[in-house]
């Protein structure tokens, strides 16, 4: 039968959903803690996964925890066909003619700029119900699902209703104790500094290399340092005093008015990404999509 099929070719469920948070984290503790279980119960389900497929998935060195090319693989996988069961399963649990408004984003684009936001809308808005479908990578339009969505492109998206928020704006960033500790007055000095890097699919086009040579800094193919598999952790990593990142404005914007974060140098490459926000046709469009588009629009332009 088809299902026997395809449960044989399956690895173990839970031993899957561990190893996804642990390739997000790059750290078996910080996903035990969002799984709620133990770091040992952790470390075994990513044995059970990597005796089951035969292949290991992570490689273990002094210097930290990475994903070996197998990990890396399945990670991209697992991360689109999980959070894609999440958000049909949360649209089956949708109370049918409630007030509900869906909304889809990227992770980054979610914690660092909707989240900080989002009470203000919910305030002028208390009788909507906002489900917010945060994924990376973001998977795009496999599902009618969302009512609204904001993407991050280059050029505009196709779409019935598509309006560009902000273009994408990148500069480098550090904590104030990072930057306290080091005398930074050009460019050319930070490739003598501790690098993070950020590994993830949708951000290929820009690295370190990449922005150091748009100022005439050029430098070897694979500069060392950190690395990460997502915007958060290397804010996060920032912010500890763990070294320099690329930061994107808007996205960096409280971290920098709170003043978790600083910039060492002012220079800012401007590109032709940005983020867009996508609504459906006009005869589909609910009256909470159309509230959540003026507003946001409203704040992107303040």
């Amino acid at each position: 039968m088809v299902m026997d099929t395809l449960r044989s070719k399956l690895p173990p469920t839970n031993a899957l959903v561990a190893f996804e948070a642990a390739a997000r984290h790059l750290n078996f503790t910080r996903a035990a803690e969002e799984l709620n279980v133990s770091q040992v119960a952790v470390s075994k389900q990513i044995k059970t996964l990597e005796t089951d497929l035969g292949v290991l998935l992570f490689d273990r060195s002094p210097r930290g925890l990475g994903l070996t090319q197998e990990g890396h693989k399945l990670f991209q996988a697992a991360t689109i066909s999980l959070r894609h069961i999440a958000q049909v399963s949360e649209e089956l649990r949708q109370e049918p003619g409630g007030a509900r408004l869906m909304v889809a984003t990227t992770m980054a684009f979610a914690s660092y700029w909707l989240m900080p936001r989002l009470s203000r809308f919910r305030s002028a808005h208390p009788d909507f119900d906002v489900v917010l479908l945060a994924s990376d990578p973001y998977f795009g339009d496999v599902s009618s699902t969302p009512n609204v969505s904001i993407r991050f492109h280059r050029p505009a998206p196709p779409g019935d209703d598509v309006r560009m928020l902000f273009h994408e704006e990148i500069f480098p960033v550090c904590s104030p104790d990072f930057m306290a500790a080091r005398n930074i007055t050009s460019i050319a000095q930070l490739t003598t500094k501790s690098l993070l890097h950020l590994d993830e699919p949708r951000h290929e086009a820009m690295n370190w290399r990449i922005w150091l040579s748009h100022f005439g800094v050029e430098t070897r193919e694979n500069l060392p340092g950190l690395h990460f598999l997502n915007f958060n952790d290397s804010m996060h990593a920032a912010e500890a005093g763990q070294g320099l990142a690329l930061g994107w404005r808007h996205l960096c914007d409280q971290s920098l008015d709170a003043g978790r974060l600083v910039r060492p140098v002012e220079e800012v490459l401007h590109t032709e990404w940005a983020y867009y926000l996508m609504l459906p046709p006009p005869n589909q469009i609910t009256e909470q999509a159309k509230a959540f588009a003026e507003w946001i629009e409203a704040e992107a332009a303040a």
